[in-house]
């Protein structure tokens, strides 16, 4: 196998070894150029001679443009103060649009658009035949856009605003531009141009010979630059294809080359065209979660012997970390070059944990629950000694109030001094909470400094450059935010950046991401989560300029983008040997598909050519073995410690009564293959967006009455809309309900339908005071007695509790809103209650109905309640509630007692093994099914 920068290197000739230091090479990457060095020193190892100017395509177009590119954060800033003049609009709104503007202005200047024609305001077809001058193709694009804003095909309002928004992008793209070119700023796409021009013009003057090699899928102003090159200046430029994608007119990965030959046809163009999709050993493999998949690529590694002709392959950079950590301590010479999101670190976590803790905290009182989260932070946990952990765990615990007054808090424990104590004394405004924590994070960062990695040091300091940028911005830009406002809005910056690693020691290991693999060529090929959705890489960018529009001027669309991560994976693939597919099966609510191109490779390629298997990785856990259906599992003492342990919940009760053997898996093996994020609409999501949402939506009526007159605004659709949004810009749950599309649309209109659903009925309930929104009984602190003298913890966190006044009497209601449709057993007045019915698994939302009925008896030693549930999948238009509607009584409860009491003495004799309730078809659809080998 020789790599194909290897190749170019190998083509220079001795004699102009001399001259070498007048030449230029420009590659798709940096790490491209460090490994052509690379070849090129190995070539002339000998001889004595100066290195060439080796550049990426950005750096080397950057500085023939002369202009300076400030950071996000000013160029955001600056364009802000431009918006400003158009529409006086606070930062705070501007910011979650104002990278889509940034970004669609890169864009158009990167593939030479005329902004003016582009946000021109087009309604009549006369007008479009009259100002636009593109090819017919790409005209009926922008006539059939047109044509459905004219029609009414978007609503009247939204089309008024759309022209509108059109009329201010245009006059912003210029006046911003203007004021970046005076002060000679731009950004990338700016420069593009600029160099572009320049070409255009004859005023470029090149210094020296210029190779370019490595490219594909150019942007319109790449390809204008390279043909310029090409005619004007003589530039060599070297295309590296496969017969396997170039000749077959149906592979997406050859769309772009097959045009670039007819263009660049001169006798400085170079094509190196190999035919090598043969002889190649394919291993694909399966398996759920991350960590079995980060094994697996390690055991592989393991068995390597040349690691510098090996590449791990991340196509999601999260498995980064998990890769780091868990290679053998002999793979320390590593060649590193990716971004990793600063949102997958423990510092951006801990961040987080104390803003949230800030935002919950009274004027002089600490919430508990907070402090409780804080505290357990993995990063604080190793700032203390276990000992003090437990112990301020412990006063945190026996506490009964949510509030804890901050003087009591500092007498009774000995954190004052303390980081904890620090934390706790930052006040709600936002600067001085950023000079707080620069400090905190700096006594934090010295004291473990010793026992920090080199790529925890450089999350550290990225994310605090960037807490302090931002924050210089605000100040800049804006009136004072509010606290919650402004961490908002770091939260939405922090969330897009990405942390620079580079190792650059091409004799070693190489692990990158994805698009670092451009170019490179490497034996033996580790690609990890090679799932639809990383490969190629799923969702869209936001813009401002709709598809019709990017088809009718050239820009990109997702079939460009698919088109582009399909040439990468094949090119990568080009000149490996031993190749390794590894992606994640996981099931469920955050189910995972194989990428299409492992699919196109088992359709296509020759297998009497090439060996291809496929392997299921084993789950390595407690008497547990991959490829066959658990049926039994014995307890033993590390098992019985758990659950002597653990704090009893309606939901994990209720899924020991459904099946034994998920509950073993999800609660003692602590195998939960949902706990990965997932940004989609699932309906695990849908779930706690309605929550938050309800939650929001009633908590400023929280101990206080709710009449009906409340409820006029609340029933508007626009408002459960606005609620809505800010439900999924909480940092728990992070979606934004604001930049969907497709099926999303579909899933937010199922939530305002749900929602309106719920509020119309409630309506009908008013008046009414809730007492509880969200909240969890039994913290450690309400144990029930079992028969045979032990005793457990019990809780449950019940979504909603009323009290209102039926016949002149306080009542009370337990609410609990499902998203799935409720069975509850049938009610008759006439017939006594059956409480065994209640511990059936078709009716397990009575069951932890009942649960909460009896948390709230205990916990409030003898308040009664009604027990109701909405379900927009249930036929019934109102609540649907346990014995009719009824109070449930002291006779029930008391049966239910007895009934949990033996049930969860039946978890906890260790003689009775977890059993499987269910056969193979039964595990069809459950979260555990490729952990049993189905």
């Amino acid at each position: 196998m020789i790599p194909f920068l290897k190749i170019i290197a190998d083509q220079i000739p001795e004699k102009d070894l001399q001259d070498l230091k007048n030449q230029t090479f420009l590659f798709p990457s940096r790490r491209a150029g460090q490994y052509f060095k690379k070849y090129l020193i190995e070539r002339f190892q000998n001889d004595t001679f100066f290195l060439p100017n080796i550049s990426s395509i950005q750096d080397y177009i950057i500085e023939q443009s002369n202009l300076v590119i400030p950071n996000e954060l000013a160029l955001m800033g600056i364009l802000y103060t431009h918006f400003n003049k158009y529409i006086e609009e606070p930062f705070e709104q501007f910011h979650l649009w104002g990278k889509m503007i940034l970004d669609d202005f890169d864009e158009i200047d990167k593939y030479l658009v005329d902004a003016k024609q582009l946000f021109e305001s087009i309604e009549l077809q006369k007008e479009i035949d009259a100002n636009f001058e593109l090819d017919p193709e790409k005209l009926a694009f922008v006539i059939g856009f047109w044509k459905n804003v004219e029609k009414g095909k978007i609503e009247n309002n939204l089309k008024s605003n759309f022209i509108e928004t059109w009329k201010i992008l245009g006059d912003l793209y210029i006046s911003f531009k203007d004021t970046l070119l005076k002060n000679k700023q731009g950004y990338e796409g700016m420069a593009y141009e600029v160099f572009f021009n320049a070409l255009k013009n004859n005023s470029f003057k090149p210094k020296g010979k210029l190779t370019i090699a490595g490219f594909n899928a150019l942007s319109v102003a790449e390809e204008e630059i390279f043909y310029l090159l090409d005619k004007n200046y003589g530039a060599q430029i070297h295309w590296d294809a496969d017969i396997y994608y170039l000749k077959n007119k149906f592979q997406e990965a050859g769309n772009f080359l097959r045009r670039y030959q007819t263009r660049f046809n001169s006798s400085n163009n170079h094509w190196h065209i190999s035919d090598s999709f043969h002889h190649k050993k394919i291993n694909i493999y399966k398996g759920p979660l991350q960590l079995s998949q980060v094994k697996t690529a390690i055991k592989i590694i393991s068995q390597i012997p040349k690691k510098e002709l090996t590449a791990t392959v991340l196509c999601n950079e999260a498995q980064l970390f998990p890769i780091l950590y868990n290679l053998p301590a002999e793979n320390n010479a590593l060649n590193l070059t990716m971004g990793f999101p600063l949102k997958s670190s423990h510092w951006f976590t801990l961040l987080f944990n104390i803003i949230e803790l800030i935002k919950s905290n009274g004027n002089n009182s600490i919430n508990k629950d907070g402090l409780i989260v804080l505290i357990q932070d993995p990063i604080i946990q190793k700032m203390y000694s276990k000992n003090d952990i437990d112990v301020l765990l412990s006063f945190l615990k026996t506490e009964n109030n949510i509030n804890i007054q901050r003087g009591d808090l500092f007498n009774k424990t000995n954190i004052k001094e303390t980081v904890i104590g620090q934390i706790i004394g930052i006040d709600k405004a936002f600067q001085s909470f950023v000079s707080t924590i620069n400090n905190v994070f700096h006594k934090i960062y010295y004291e473990l400094k010793e026992i920090l990695n080199e790529e925890d040091k450089l999350l550290f300091f990225g994310m605090l450059e960037n807490i302090n940028q931002f924050n210089a911005l605000l100040i800049q830009v804006s009136e004072p935010l509010s606290f919650a406002s402004s961490c908002r809005l770091l939260h939405q910056y922090l969330q897009r950046i990405k942390i620079p690693f580079e190792y650059a020691e091409t004799d070693a290991l190489q692990i990158m991401g994805f698009l670092e693999s451009r170019s490179l060529d490497f034996e033996n090929l580790i690609i990890l989560g090679a799932n639809e959705g990383n490969l190629p890489a799923g969702g869209k960018r936001m813009s401002f300029i709709p598809y019709n529009l990017r088809r009718g001027f050239g820009l990109p669309t997702f079939e460009e983008h698919d088109a582009i991560y399909a040439y990468h994976f094949y090119r990568l693939l080009q000149r490996a040997k031993n190749i390794s597919l590894i992606y994640d099966t996981q099931q469920g609510e955050n189910s995972k598909e194989k990428s299409r191109f492992i699919l196109q490779l088992l359709n296509e390629l020759d297998k009497k050519d090439n060996t291809i298997e496929t392997f299921s990785i084993e789950f390595e856990a407690e008497n547990f073995e991959a490829n066959h259906l658990l049926e039994e599992i014995q307890k033993t003492p590390e098992t019985m410690a758990i659950l002597e342990k653990m704090e009893f919940s309606p939901t994990a009760l209720s899924t020991y009564i459904s099946n034994p053997m998920e509950f073993y898996l999800k609660y003692i093996a602590k195998l939960d293959p949902t706990q990965q994020s997932n940004t989609n609409l699932d309906p695990l999501n849908i779930g706690n967006l309605i929550h938050k949402t309800m939650e929001n939506i009633y908590l400023p009526f929280k101990n206080k009455v709710i009449e009906v007159k409340d409820f006029e605004q609340m029933e508007q659709s626009d408002f459960i809309s606005q609620q809505l949004n800010i439900a999924g810009n909480s940092p728990h749950i992070n979606i934004k309900l604001e930049n969907i599309s497709g099926k999303d649309i579909l899933a937010k209109s199922f939530m305002i339908s749900s929602i309106a659903k719920i509020i119309k009925n409630d309506k009908k309930l008013a008046p009414f005071s809730p007492i509880y929104l969200e909240e969890k009984i039994g913290n450690r602190d309400l144990k029930l007695l079992l028969n045979n003298g032990k005793q457990v913890f019990i809780s449950g966190k019940i979504d909603r509790i009323d009290q209102f006044n039926e016949n002149n009497e306080p009542d009370f209601r337990i609410i609990d809103y499902k998203t799935g449709e409720v069975k509850l057993p049938k009610y008759n007045e006439k017939t006594p209650f059956d409480i065994n019915v209640y511990f059936d698994e078709k009716f397990k939302f009575g069951f932890q109905g009942l649960f909460y009925a009896y948390l709230l008896f205990r916990k409030t030693e003898g308040t009664l309640t009604q027990v109701s549930f909405y379900s927009p999948k249930s036929k019934e238009t109102d609540l649907i509630s346990i014995e009719g509607g009824n109070q449930i009584s002291i006779a029930m409860l008391k049966d239910f007692e007895h009934k949990l009491k033996d049930l969860i003495e039946e978890i906890l004799n260790p003689a009775i093994p977890f059993i499987s309730k269910k056969g193979e078809e039964d595990y069809k659809n459950s979260n555990f099914r490729d952990l049993i080998g189905i």
